[in-house]
């Protein structure tokens, strides 16, 4: 289980709208703005780690997720980074 710091859960309060709003697009059926908010939520650093080691990073890429958290973590090159 991943343990987050308060400072971790503040970089993340901003999903708590977000997933509400993902929530309404997902049940309307709206997948233009289901992807919109996609690109806004902040992922855990693991969690996009684990997809783009599931998925590739050109999915990561095509679909314009946010990756802050990976680049604040691993570095800008956590993408292609094959040790990480």
């Amino acid at each position: 289980m991943i343990e987050y710091t308060k400072e971790d859960l503040e970089r993340f309060a901003p999903n708590d709208v977000l997933l509400d709003q993902l929530d309404v697009a997902q049940e309307a059926g709206d997948l233009e703005l289901v992807a919109k908010v996609r690109q806004k939520i902040i992922y855990p650093a693991e969690s996009l780690l684990a997809f783009r080691d599931n998925m590739g990073a050109e999915e990561i890429i095509a679909m314009g997720l946010n990756d802050s958290e990976c680049v604040r973590k691993y570095g800008k090159d956590w993408l292609y980074n094959e040790a990480i």
